[in-house]
């Protein structure tokens, strides 16, 4: 639709197919997929309205689309992740792998620490993978509180020299 505007051509061709908007965003996610060039805020969208709005399953989309469970999966990883992840993917400032990573950290707060970092730093997605694994095993495991120190004891009595009395 695009070359035939650029082109000046006032009316195009179209086949009308009959269905829902459930038929209509899986046939778009699979029409997308299979073109290889999709943008991945795209594909986010899709599935977020694929299962929030028409209650489709992981299973479903992967066997209508030929994306396989896994990428699914992960899209709907990201899509439950937070919105400055989110947004950050669809302006392309990170990268998918690294976006996926990010998204397995428990908290909002957390993921966009992670987000502002990898964007001003582009490290590889196995760097980000190794740090979200850290925080991760850091959280299953929390190290055990550090050992209370004594309290400190009494201050030992001082002369005053000017009064020639103790003082506590």
């Amino acid at each position: 639709t695009f070359e035939a505007k650029e082109r000046g051509d006032l009316t195009i061709e179209a086949k009308i197919l009959p269905g829902d908007k459930k038929r209509a965003l899986l046939l778009n996610l699979a029409t997308s997929h299979n073109k290889g060039k999709t943008h991945p805020g795209d594909v986010l969208a899709v599935i977020r309205a694929l299962v929030e709005e028409e209650g489709v399953g992981s299973d479903e989309i992967a066997q209508a689309t030929g994306m396989s469970r896994d990428q699914v999966e992960r899209f709907w990883k990201i899509a439950e992740a937070s919105p400055v992840l989110q947004l950050s993917i669809s302006e392309g400032t990170i990268a998918l792998g690294a976006a996926y990573e990010i998204s397995r950290l428990p908290n909002h707060a957390q993921q966009e620490e992670l987000v502002a970092a990898q964007v001003l730093y582009h490290r590889p997605v196995r760097d980000v993978r190794d740090q979200v694994e850290r925080v991760l095993q850091a959280i299953a495991n929390p190290a055990p509180p550090l050992p209370q120190s004594p309290a400190p004891a009494p201050a030992a009595p001082h002369p005053c020299r000017h009064a020639r009395r103790r003082i506590a």
